[in-house]
């Protein structure tokens, strides 16, 4: 459901990517330090980052999105 949520979200804002947070378990609990995400776009596989913590995670989105908008250039 997830993953149809987020296409669907894709579609619809016309975006590039959607980053979905996946929440719970207990790694990855609301409140957490630690976040599981899944990028989806239209021209890449589904990547999915994490358990990491926040700050890894976001230096590890910044790298990715960079690398696929120079790519597309």
């Amino acid at each position: 459901q997830l993953e149809r949520h987020a296409r669907d979200k894709l579609d619809s804002k016309g975006a590039d990517f959607i980053i979905a947070n996946l929440v719970g378990g207990e790694s990855c609990a609301f409140g957490s330090d630690f976040n599981f995400v899944q990028v989806y776009s239209h021209h890449e596989e589904v990547l999915q980052l994490g358990p990491l913590s926040k700050a890894v995670l976001a230096e590890k989105l910044i790298d990715h999105l960079s690398r696929s908008f120079t790519s597309n250039l």
